[in-house]
């Protein structure tokens, strides 16, 4: 049974199958009372074994068999084109061959013109990793390499790094480096023309790893211009991100497909840091927050009284920062009642690739009521958290709309006790999907990245070099101790601030009810691709509905 007057489908395609792409979307998706449609997972690949893009083009074309199999197509061109991600890097597929499977886009509209299209395509970032390629062992070079040729020209930069002059930079090396660039940057160009040719609806081209000047920004700029000579400027977007173009892909949908716009006030913890450029990105913070306040479908707006919701950002922080906690405090304080009426997401951007555990103990120290939070991201680069708790956020907003309509049909519709209680399990979880991504990312982006990540680092310091390395051969070591030491901090985390807390009322007067956290069920750990860098976490959140406290 369903809050809404049909079953609303949505058919995804991720970047990859790591948790952030595969799993939270559909936590999203639950969320607002939507299904999420996905492949099989072993159609999507696993780190280096490439996703098979052939046999997703043939089980997307079959899902779309009947004209309304779905509200939306929400399609990563990098699964679609090369197998994910980490494929995307390779040299393997020429450039004939990446083309060819676009053509999937045609047929699909040509079986289902009606279902809209939302795709996503990355810009190669600037110095790509790739295990098949050889190039990760020369990311500060080719990075030098992409400074160069941006400045002096590119045959200048290849005559300084070339195997003559002894820099380090193989030929063999730069040649596989061009050639994955142009061949990117070409189906890049290539999508821009499919969504000319209206068999894309609206494309992302999000910004993977780069730097303010080098050769990301020169393919932007040539893109934008493609985009400007076709006509397509509303319905394309160039900014940064990527792992977390899924949610905010899906965000924008169904903002668009209700009808809504959320205004957003952005808070900054530090004002004078919003102009600081974060690790990894090509523009300021405050201009990344506004291209993926775009991108979810929302807007800027600069007064409180006008918000839907406040976002509170804690930027990107320097080594000789002051004051520093005074400011976070304050910033907790400011935010207190809008947590408890329009609401508050938080995103932390103060360091990348996890949360800063300044902000989290003053969070937690603070009279601010976590289950109230519409929010809370902090993980890998900036952009992704910010597109990912924009996305959370605003759809968090769209839930609890969904359950003043619930309350307001319930005072004034006579329902058979059966569609009642159809309706209330079905109000239950989207609640529990909203407590189980916020609680997430609790444990993901802080208490695993910030806290424990490190701790297992060391402890594996003589075997482990780095945190990406692979973990194949030591994975059950790291995966007990990782397993042991998580659940029971996310436990401790559970119990101190969630347990027993009322996460929203359903009812009126004599028959208004609490819907209360209870326990928090075993905590499942994994390392999904065998190294450090990301981890998967599973759990179940028991609900429990109780009489008003209040009423008795």
């Amino acid at each position: 049974m369903t809050l809404r007057h049909r079953l609303h489908q949505v058919i995804y395609v991720p970047l990859d199958d790591r948790p952030v792409n595969a799993a939270r979307p559909h936590l999203l998706a639950q969320m607002v009372d939507y299904e999420l449609i996905a492949p099989p997972a072993i159609l999507l690949g696993r780190y280096r074994t490439p996703g098979r893009p052939e046999e997703l083009a043939d089980w997307l074309t079959a899902q779309v068999d009947e004209p309304h199999a779905a509200d939306c197509l929400i399609l990563s061109l990098d699964m679609l084109v090369y197998g994910g991600l980490v494929a995307s890097r390779s040299s393997q597929l020429s450039l004939e061959e990446a083309i060819a499977r676009l053509e999937v886009l045609a047929q699909l509209k040509k079986q289902a013109p009606g279902i809209p299209i939302y795709a996503s395509s990355v810009i190669l970032r600037e110095a790509p990793d790739s295990c098949t390629s050889g190039m990760d062992e020369h990311r500060q070079e080719l990075q030098q390499y992409s400074q160069l040729a941006t400045e002096a020209g590119r045959s200048d930069a290849e005559n300084q790094y070339s195997e003559e002059t002894g820099t380090g930079l193989p030929a063999a090396i730069l040649r596989r480096y061009r050639q994955v660039r142009e061949r990117n940057h070409q189906i890049n160009l290539r999508a821009i023309e499919e969504l000319a040719a209206e068999r894309i609806d609206f494309l992302a081209l999000p910004q993977d790893d780069a730097r303010p000047a080098g050769l990301p920004q020169v393919e932007q700029a040539r893109l934008q211009d493609r985009i400007e000579q076709l006509a397509v400027d509303e319905r394309a977007m160039i900014y940064p991100g990527t792992d977390e173009v899924g949610m905010t892909l899906f965000a924008r949908f169904v903002h668009r497909h209700m009808e809504k716009q959320p205004a957003i006030k952005v808070q900054w913890v530090d004002p004078a840091a919003s102009e600081r450029v974060a690790p990894y990105e090509d523009r300021s913070i405050s201009e990344t927050v506004a291209a993926q306040v775009d991108v979810v479908g929302g807007r800027l707006t600069q007064q409180a009284a006008q918000a839907d919701l406040v976002l509170l950002v804690n930027p990107p922080k320097e080594s000789d920062d002051e004051d520093r906690e005074s400011l976070i405090r304050k910033s907790l304080t400011d935010i207190e009642q809008a947590a408890s009426t329009r609401g508050v997401a938080i995103c932390d951007v103060a360091t990348p690739n996890g949360a800063d555990d300044e902000l989290v103990n003053a969070l937690l120290d603070s009279e601010l009521n976590l289950v109230e939070l519409l929010a809370f991201s902090g993980w890998n680069t900036a952009a992704n958290s910010i597109g990912s708790a924009l996305a959370h956020a605003t759809l968090r907003l769209i839930a609890r709309q969904d359950k003043g309509a619930f309350d307001l049909a319930h005072l004034f519709t006579n329902f058979a006790p059966m569609r009642y209680l159809q309706l209330l399990n079905s109000l239950i979880n989207t609640e529990r999907a909203h407590l189980q991504l916020l609680f997430l990312s609790l444990i993901d982006d802080w208490l695993y990245q910030t806290r424990l990540r490190p701790q297992l680092k060391e402890e594996l310091h003589q075997l482990v070099d780095d945190g990406s390395s692979d973990l194949t051969e030591l994975y059950p070591r790291a995966q007990q101790v990782l397993s042991n030491q998580l659940a029971q901090a996310a436990a401790d985390l559970w119990m101190k601030h969630f347990w027993g807390k009322s996460c929203v009322q359903v009812g009126e007067g004599e028959e208004r009810n609490d819907i209360v956290l209870a326990e928090l069920e075993e905590t499942r750990v994994e390392l999904p691709w065998r190294r450090l860098f990301e981890v998967a976490v599973e759990f179940d959140i028991n609900l429990e509905l109780v009489a008003d406290k209040k009423q008795s």
